[in-house]
């Protein structure tokens, strides 16, 4: 499709600027393939059973963007006596920094940690695992909620500045978008009472009980075609011709993107 922004709309409930960035490349895929089709599947099933937990949690897109900019600026040498005395706005900027880096850190580790993994995903559950062992590594949970002093700060700065050379930080950082993304769709999927496709290799095309998602009180309707690569719409000028096939191009859309679709059974080659 041409135009995917009103599709997205339906499944926009990103919480931060950069993850609806991430949505937005996300829809628009050039190209597809059933593997990667029901791997995405299998992972949006699997936000969907942990949806109590990713409905509930909240990001605040300021303190994102603001450890972010403070994981680019990082000088620990910058960070000593002197600068505390001299630089005394500077430095309480770091201190705050640190205790947002903190508090964000242990409050995701902990929901990745509640969050409920499964052998059906056992890809994307080690990509999780991945991420608590990271959040792990960094000196956050000994040091979640509590009144530290110059040493400790120092330390933690040390410890943070090979992560970040090491490019553990970027991996980080995709993985949080993306799950900010997941966490979107399986909201849309859920508001919308959608339903996951089935795919199959002989030529036929079933789709029950669809209808438009734009479209409230929508007037739905059943195509099965099997064996066939040619179907004609015929009917009165607005009679929903267009609407129709609207519909179908949306579902065979978010059917390959791996994305519940609004109908009531569908399955397609």
């Amino acid at each position: 499709m041409e135009n995917t922004a009103e599709i997205i709309t339906h499944f926009n409930f990103t919480q931060t600027r950069k993850s609806k960035q991430y949505l937005i490349s996300f829809f628009n895929q050039k190209s597809f393939n059933k593997k990667q089709t029901l791997y995405v599947q299998q992972k949006l099933k699997l936000f969907l059973d942990n949806f109590q937990i990713i409905n509930s949690y909240e990001i605040k897109e300021n303190r994102v963007s603001a450890i972010q900019k403070f994981l680019d600026e990082i000088d620990v040498s910058q960070y000593n006596y002197f600068t505390s005395i001299k630089y005394r706005e500077y430095f309480k900027e770091i201190n705050t920094n640190i205790s947002l880096l903190i508090d964000f850190f242990y409050h995701f580790g902990l929901l990745l940690r509640n969050f409920q993994k499964k052998e059906s995903c056992l890809e994307y559950s080690y990509e999780i695992e991945k991420m608590i062992v990271f959040i792990n590594s960094l000196p956050i949970n000994e040091f979640y909620n509590k009144e530290l002093d110059f040493k400790q700060r120092k330390n933690i700065l040390v410890k943070i500045v090979p992560e970040i050379d090491k490019g553990n930080f970027d991996l980080f950082w995709d993985f949080f978008y993306m799950f900010d993304v997941y966490s979107s769709i399986a909201k849309g999927i859920k508001l919308n009472n959608l339903v996951f496709p089935e795919f199959n290799s002989e030529n036929i095309f079933t789709i029950e009980n669809f209808y438009h998602l734009d479209l409230n009180n929508a007037v739905k309707n059943t195509i099965n075609v099997k064996n066939k690569t040619i179907v004609i719409f015929t009917g009165a000028n607005m009679s929903g011709k267009s609407t129709t096939m609207k519909s179908i191009s949306i579902i065979v859309l978010l059917a390959h993107l791996g994305i519940a679709v609004p109908a009531e059974y569908c399955n397609i080659p």
